[in-house]
């Protein structure tokens, strides 16, 4: 027990340093607060429909599943000709790239409890955390949550089929990742405020390196409002509804369900007057974000890997 409860902490530790501190968003909080989302939706009901393995999975996917992120999107990546776009071919280039780093640290790691698996077991282990975390990537969203929806019209879910527990799980982290959707107002807005300033950031990269401002990422455009309500409407109620269907919690529809729609119906307000709401978002957001610059380090390699996850020093 002394020899595991080392190994996690070290395995922790390792996977906090492989997080860039200086995004906004996606760096290790955000990777905390995915663990916890997982936690809070294993102990009202997912639990009981899990295995050991599966239990180990998903919460290791939830914290690791955007380790080394660049603060920078796929399409950026793309548009860029980064390396990791050239590696993984323009294919859920991050996702590939977060999956790779997780069972780098995973090889390293000394004493790891993983790779002393038998080997049946660690493919096992490492099927899933793959088809978790490739499958985070918003260009496949629809297709994973109207499959999932497909299923659940079908009556109870037959969990003994391989492919049935891989779009649970699936579901479980991509809810988990867009969970702060689900937290009260002052959570959610802390939350929104650091994903919207980590996209204009890519704005603002994107504009001196001489390419399209991708979607979300002009701050000059004055859209916070209405893009939240139709990310809440789109992507994370819908993502919710089912989830708290297959579970089977009332815990879930009651605070998570209630509070998507209580946030989506604030957005919806707020845009109503999207000029005058804006002003207000960027005074708070530098208020937020005012820490963010004082954390350790710029981008943090993943350990023994000499691989920059952006090929170019923009001037």
């Amino acid at each position: 027990v002394s020899t595991q409860s080392t190994w996690v902490a070290s395995f922790l530790q390792n996977l906090q340093m492989s997080y860039n501190q200086r995004n906004p968003y996606h760096n290790a909080l955000h990777a905390a607060d995915v663990g916890n989302s997982i936690g809070y939706f294993l102990i009202n009901g997912l639990e009981k429909k899990l295995k050991p393995l599966e239990l180990a999975a998903v919460v290791i996917s939830a914290l690791s599943h955007d380790v080394g992120h660049p603060g920078l999107n796929n399409g950026f990546m793309v548009a860029t000709k980064s390396e990791i776009a050239l590696l993984y071919n323009d294919q859920s280039v991050l996702e590939n790239f977060h999956v790779a780093s997780l069972f780098k640290i995973i090889r390293i790691q000394e004493g790891s409890i993983l790779t002393a698996l038998e080997e049946k077991t660690y493919r096992h282990f490492r099927k899933l955390a793959i088809s978790m975390i490739l499958d985070t990537d918003l260009q496949k969203h629809f297709v994973i949550t109207n499959k999932f929806k497909s299923l659940l019209a079908l009556g109870p879910v037959n969990l003994e089929e391989e492919s049935n527990k891989l779009l649970v799980l699936s579901i479980a982290l991509k809810s988990a990742d867009v969970g702060h959707g689900a937290k009260e107002i002052n959570l959610h807005m802390t939350w929104s405020r650091r994903v919207i300033e980590e996209f204009w950031r890519q704005g603002d990269l994107e504009q001196r390196c001489g390419v399209s401002i991708s979607p979300l990422c002009d701050r000059r455009v004055k859209n916070v409002a209405k893009s939240q309500e139709g990310f809440l409407k789109a992507i994370v109620l819908p993502l919710y509804e089912s989830l708290a269907e297959f579970i089977g919690s009332s815990e879930i529809s009651n605070c998570c369900v209630a509070q998507v729609k209580a946030n989506t119906e604030y957005w919806t307000k707020e845009a109503e007057r999207e000029n005058e709401a804006n002003g207000q978002f960027l005074a708070n957001t530098q208020n937020v974000l005012s820490d963010i610059e004082d954390q350790a380090g710029s981008y943090q390699r993943i350990p023994g890997d000499n691989q920059s996850v952006v090929s170019f020093t923009p001037h």
